[in-house]
């Protein structure tokens, strides 16, 4: 008869077998391990010594997206025509975004339009006040448009922005044509400096109550005064708008809600929003007063396709701004701007949005030179004190040489990091911006009318 094993016995075996279980497994792992290592070494040893990838030339990505162009006939032509044109197939918005004051970039927006409206664009949204563009088509949609305009801007000093200059008007007179008449214009933008005297007629031409009118009176009186000082001097600072206490604007206000009519409260609302706007423009609050405007323009586009009836199905718009207004994402001033908006809305909507940068490599612009003095024929370059956001171009300048050039942005976003190019602007326009066209030798814009602002 066998013996009987204690408990502790038959855990001791247990745990011994156990032991010698682990034992094997672990040399098993190691000699697995050690196979491994030897096999990896094997391979290294019989193929070639991998050499890292060397980053792409700056220099040849960007003479790889460029193209030539020109304006033939008053119509794009080149090469550089074909890459745009095959890129706005289907688009239902396009956004121009430019440096102002040059003939030739007015030039390239009038061709780009001949593009455009066989396509069905038949709305510009331009840099200006609703006011000012409702008034705008009214004389191009007439016969006698640039006469009109310069009677109307030698009584309005201060009232248009960019459009008063020949080419500038000219791009929007050959708009209308090429929408047989059609052309719907919005202005998005706050009204202009010195739009104040504009705005208060258009109030009175509402016919509000007496009390109303009387402040209106008194204001204009002043608006006149304080033009006449700021013509004198040159200083914008001494305009109606950055003069006036703001607390009158709003006693206007309350007055038209009590006597005036929907449209002269909507009017005054934006004289109050123009003031608010430039009151802050050079200050402590200027990153406010940029997103004021910036919100303003928004708001201004939904209000027009409001009442177009057309904001889920919006028409084809061709927007015309300064190159900061229309990157996707945030812009040089850290605001997500109207660009960014128009974008993601066609995104949501499905629709499709060509955003392209137009500037002058350097040559002449206008320019301001002081209210009620004649507009300067300055001098600039890229990357010049008032061009140096723009120093990160130096490579695309350099390519461009002596024509214009349009530069396919979208090739570069390919395999961006790899290029190693660490400039923050240069990242954000190559995101922000589907296309860069590049022009040489730029003229300045002459005004139509007077020689001065």
């Amino acid at each position: 008869m066998e013996a009987q094993r204690s408990p502790n016995a038959s855990l001791g075996s247990i745990r011994g077998l156990l032991e010698r279980i682990g034992e094997q497994v672990t040399h098993q792992r190691r000699m697995t391990h050690a196979s491994a290592a030897l096999l990896a070494a094997a391979l290294l040893a019989a193929s070639p010594a991998a050499s890292p990838s060397p980053a792409p030339d700056a220099a040849a990505r960007v003479s790889a997206a460029r193209s030539t162009i020109s304006i033939s006939g008053g119509r794009l032509a080149g090469p550089g025509a074909g890459v745009l044109r095959d890129a706005l197939a289907g688009a239902q918005f396009v956004m121009l975004g430019e440096d102002h004051g040059t003939r030739e970039i007015a030039q390239f927006s009038g061709a780009l339009f001949e593009t455009l409206a066989p396509r069905g664009f038949d709305t510009v949204a331009i840099e200006t006040g609703p006011v000012l563009a409702a008034k705008m088509r009214g004389w191009l949609a007439s016969s006698g448009e640039r006469p009109q305009y310069a009677t109307f801007e030698s009584a309005h000093g201060g009232a248009t922005a960019f459009y008063g200059w020949q080419d500038e008007y000219a791009f929007l007179a050959g708009a209308t044509r090429a929408t047989r008449g059609a052309l719907r214009l919005w202005g998005l933008d706050q009204e202009l400096m010195g739009a104040s005297k504009l705005l208060l007629e258009s109030i009175l031409a509402q016919r509000p109550g007496p009390h109303s009118t009387a402040l209106i009176r008194a204001m204009l009186a002043q608006d006149a005064a304080d033009y006449a000082k700021a013509a004198q001097s040159g200083d914008p600072g001494q305009m109606f708008l950055l003069q006036v206490d703001p607390s009158s604007l709003h006693a206007l206000e309350a007055s038209l809600k009590q006597d005036g009519n929907a449209r002269s409260q909507q009017l005054v609302a934006g004289l109050i929003a123009t003031r608010n706007i430039y009151a802050n423009c050079c200050n402590s609050l200027a990153a406010q007063s940029n997103r004021d405007r910036a919100l303003l323009m928004k708001q201004t586009q939904v209000a027009y396709l409001n009442a177009a009836g057309a904001y889920a199905r919006p028409p084809k718009i061709f927007f015309k701004f300064g190159g900061e207004h229309l990157y996707r994402g945030l812009n040089p001033l850290s605001n997500l701007d109207l660009g960014n908006y128009v974008s993601e809305i066609a995104d949501g909507l499905g629709l499709r949005c060509v955003n392209i940068l137009v500037l002058g490599t350097e040559g002449k612009q206008s320019r301001f030179a002081g209210i009620g003095k004649p507009w300067a024929d300055a001098s600039y370059k890229l990357g010049d004190e008032d061009h140096d956001i723009f120093a990160f171009l130096t490579p695309f300048v350099h390519a461009t040489g002596t024509s214009p050039a349009l530069y396919d942005l979208r090739l570069l976003r390919k395999n961006f990091s790899a290029a190693g190019i660490a400039d923050k602007e240069y990242a954000r326009m190559v995101y922000g911006y589907d296309f860069l066209l590049l022009i040489p030798n730029t003229t300045a814009d002459p005004p139509i009318a007077q020689n001065a602002f």
